[in-house]
């Protein structure tokens, strides 16, 4: 009698633990959404921009080569939704190469939040400027990661508006190189190793 009492009380508390594991689950997902990160439409090459002062406006950066784009360090495609949870942006990272014959400098990738927009805060990858790499530079032939830049501020400016839950779209919204000779560039578009990232136009 002793022995089904137990058995009785032991399948009740498995019932109990398994209860609590089912009703935790959705609170560790909870945070979880879909995310997308897009180019911008029409990029900033095709608004009629000018080229002004020390800075050229090109249809394409074609120096610099997107390899790759992960978020919590899986691979994510521009344009097609992914799940993940309210840190996203922090772990943001693009794999660039430089395919030119010329040293990188620094390699600047701003991206707007439209949902918060207008008025920024601007979510600001970068490979040899901010915090990221600071003073390294991108030889020929080199690969490295543009990670995020500020991650502090950027969280304080997003959580003054709104919260990092409401956050789900990022646009790309222009690049910027600079070349060891000086020479700075800024596009709307970027060249990228496949064409399931491609910009959707770089015509001028």
């Amino acid at each position: 009698m002793r022995v089904m009492k137990s058995q009785h009380h032991c399948s009740w508390l498995l019932l109990g633990l398994l209860g609590v594991g089912v009703l935790s689950v959705p609170s560790v997902f909870s945070q979880n959404k879909n995310r997308i990160v897009n180019w911008s439409e029409p990029p900033i090459s095709n608004r009629n921009t000018k080229s002004s002062g020390d800075i050229q406006i090109l249809a394409q950066i074609e120096a610099l080569e997107i390899n790759d784009i992960t978020a919590a360090g899986k691979s994510i495609t521009i344009g097609q939704f992914f799940a993940a949870d309210d840190e996203w942006l922090k772990s943001l990272t693009v794999r660039v190469k430089n395919v030119s014959s010329l040293t990188i400098s620094s390699a600047q990738m701003n991206l707007y939040l439209p949902e918060i927009m207008p008025g920024g805060p601007v979510v600001v990858l970068c490979y040899g400027c901010g915090d990221v790499a600071s003073g390294q530079s991108i030889k020929p032939g080199e690969e490295v990661e543009m990670k995020l830049a500020f991650s502090s501020w950027l969280t304080d400016k997003i959580t003054a508006k709104s919260s990092l839950s409401m956050i789900t779209k990022a646009e790309i919204h222009d690049t910027i190189i600079v070349l060891s000779d000086g020479t700075k560039s800024i596009s709307g578009c970027v060249r990228t190793a496949s064409s399931k990232n491609e910009c959707p136009s770089s015509a001028p």
